[in-house]
Formats: structure tokens, C-alpha cells, sequence
């Protein structure tokens, strides 16, 4: 007996209702249904026991936060130590400033009473200290307005802190007034501008010009003294303490023989 058409297709109409319905009888009675429920996860540890890969990238994220925390903490101590050292500076600056601001107004109170000293023909009266050849000190004799115009202008830029401009201005007084008045001033200018840059020897060969070239100048005394402070600067202690001594004895009961004085103290402390 023959498989007939009609039998087949009624088979196959069974069986595809057979594979709708009984999955959709499985889902009505709580059975897992393969097509909408995934597979589980199976977390399998690498080399018997090490953690799973998630693990270990947390582990390396938080390893770098606490890095980038430390930096940054370190990044804010030297901002705090940076500050604190531009503040020092600056008060170093001041206080540099204010010195140099003091022993000018010194200096051109020592000019004035010594030009006001002079006699009224114009004609300046030597000091008690002058050299034998009969050649009157610096101070005894007055600057032109001109001279003095530009010997304060140099001054302004040493106030300021332009210490290279100031230094190049008063190179320019001095080969314009080689022998004027200001003149052994403008060149202890020259050697404090060089001292305060720490060019020591550098101003240690400007101080001793005004030594030699102005031995009568009113910045005898203090280029003397700042002699010994570049010698012990220059750790030359043997030639500093005897510059220090000459200045004492040299002028006693005066602000440089107490501040020559104080240093030697000092380089005594230290072992000098």
C-alpha cells in the first residue's frame, strides 16, 4: 500500500505544531525554555587560583589613582616650598634695597655737611686726611646739576633691582665724568651691583679701585668693609679677617668697624 500525498503533508503539519506548542507548554509550567535563557557564565581562575582578568585591571586602576594622588600631593608641597622661597626673596630684594636706599642718604648727608664746610669763595678746604699732595677729597666739592641728574638716575635703577642697568649707567658717568665729584662713588656703585648679583670677583676688583683711584671718597670706609664681606665670600678667610681688622682700626666708633666686628664674630663662630 502507497504513501499518499495528503498523509505526508497531515504528518508534517503535526510536527510543526509539535515544535510550537511544546516549547510554549514548557515556558506555562516554569520549564527553561533554551531560545530566551542564556547560558551562565562560567568563571574559570587562570593558573590554578589567580584572579579573573576583572580582578586585575581594578587592582591596576586603583594602583594608579593612589600614584596620581601621591604626585599630586608632591606637586603641592613644592608649590608651597616655591612660595615660601619667593617670599624670602622678595624680602631679601627689600631688604637689599632699603640698605643701599640707607647708606646713600649717609652718603649725601656727608657731602652736603662737607660742602656746607667749604669755604664761600668755592674753592674747597682739603681734609685733615689729604695726601701729601695737597688734593682735596671728593666731597668738598660740589656736582653739576647735570652730574647729579645722572648720577641719580644710575641710583634709581640700583634701587630698583636693575642692578645690570644700573652697573651700565654708572659705567657711563664715570667716561663722562671721569673727575667729577661722584665719580668714586659711581664706581662703588658699580662694585655693590656685582656684590649683590654675586659677581664677587668681579666686585672685589671694583671695591679696590675705589680704594685706590679715590683713597679721599666718601666710600672709602665702606669699600673697604665690603672688601673683607667679598674676601670671605670668596672663602679667602685669612685676607678677609685682616681687611676686617684694618677696617677697625682704621675707622673705630663707626658703623663699619661695628659691622666689620660683627662678621669677624661670625667667622669665628664658623671655625674661620
Amino acid at each position: 500500500m502507497g504513501i499518499r500525498w495528503t498523509d505526508i503533508g497531515c504528518w508534517t503539519s503535526f510536527i510543526l505544531a509539535a515544535v510550537i506548542v511544546v516549547p510554549a507548554a514548557f515556558a506555562q509550567d516554569g520549564l527553561p525554555d533554551s531560545r530566551s535563557t542564556p547560558a551562565p557564565v562560567v568563571s574559570i581562575p587562570l593558573d590554578g587560583g589567580m584572579p579573573p582578568p576583572q580582578s586585575g585591571l581594578r587592582s591596576s586602576v586603583l594602583n594608579l589613582l593612589q600614584q596620581v594622588e601621591t604626585l599630586q600631593s608632591q606637586v603641592r608641597k613644592l608649590r608651597d616650598a616655591v612660595e615660601i622661597q619667593s617670599h624670602k626673596l622678595h624680602v631679601m630684594k627689600q631688604q637689599q634695597r632699603d640698605l643701599i636706599a640707607d647708606l646713600d642718604r649717609r652718603v649725601s648727608a656727608l657731602e652736603a655737611r662737607s660742602a656746607a664746610a667749604a669755604p664761600s669763595g668755592g674753592a674747597a678746604a682739603p681734609a685733615a686726611g689729604a695726601a701729601a699732595g695737597g688734593t682735596t677729597p671728593a666731597a668738598a666739592v660740589q656736582a653739576t646739576s647735570g652730574q647729579q641728574q645722572a648720577y641719580n638716575g644710575a641710583f634709581n635703577l640700583m634701587k630698583e633691582g636693575f642692578y645690570d642697568r644700573a652697573i651700565a649707567a654708572f659705567h657711563a658717568f664715570i667716561v663722562k665724568y671721569p673727575d667729577g665729584p661722584l665719580a668714586g662713588n659711581a664706581e662703588y656703585w658699580i662694585a655693590e651691583g656685582n656684590y649683590v648679583m654675586g659677581n664677587y670677583r668681579r666686585a672685589l676688583k671694583e671695591y679696590k679701585v675705589v680704594v685706590t683711584k679715590y683713597p679721599n671718597g666718601t666710600k672709602v670706609p665702606d669699600a673697604l668693609l665690603k672688601i673683607g664681606f667679598t674676601q670671605y665670600e670668596l672663602h679667602s678667610y685669612d685676607k678677609a679677617r685682616k681687611t676686617l681688622n684694618s677696617v677697625i682700626a682704621r675707622f673705630p666708633s663707626t658703623t663699619v668697624a661695628t659691622l666689620a666686628a660683627t662678621r669677624l664674630d661670625q667667622m669665628q663662630k664658623e671655625g674661620h
